[in-house]
């Protein structure tokens, strides 16, 4: 019986100590862009059409006003928080309902309308599509609100 217990205990310690993985410093906008994707398949960037094929977001205004609504979405999304915002950057992390692992999502609105949005998971290499459903999630959300072209 407590051969079995050592290998679950394990397994519970690493599960909890992936929760508490600390930000990349690779997160916010550098000469106007966000990170590239790594290779692994827990990312997608919008903005470089990561993974391929990815469509990419025009905000109906590059308006100030247009993006502190799309601020409000995000803020609106289940389990996301928004960690830091500041003129057309956003930062918001989404934690799993299971595992509790976090997530980071990113904005930026470019002064052409583009909203590039990059969502990534901080551990592992697979993250099941979550990422993908994330920015799908969101871009519902904000044709919902027209705030899409």
């Amino acid at each position: 019986m407590r051969r079995r217990r050592l290998p679950a205990l394990i397994a519970g310690l690493w599960l909890l100590s992936a929760c508490d993985v600390p930000a990349p410093d690779r997160l916010g906008a550098r000469d106007g862009r966000l990170a590239p994707c790594p290779d692994t398949p827990n990312c997608v960037n919008t903005g470089d059409r990561h993974p391929e094929g990815t469509p990419p977001l025009y905000l109906v205004s590059p308006d100030a006003a247009v993006f502190d609504s799309v601020r409000s979405v995000v803020a609106s999304m289940s389990r996301m928080r928004v960690v830091s915002a500041s003129g057309r950057y956003l930062h918001a992390e989404e934690r799993s309902r299971l595992f509790r692992f976090v997530d980071d999502l990113e904005l930026l609105a470019a002064s052409d309308g583009e909203l590039v949005v990059r969502s990534a998971s901080r551990v592992g290499r697979s993250d099941l599509g979550v990422n993908r459903r994330r920015v799908e999630r969101l871009r519902a959300l904000l044709e919902r609100s027209d705030l899409l072209r």
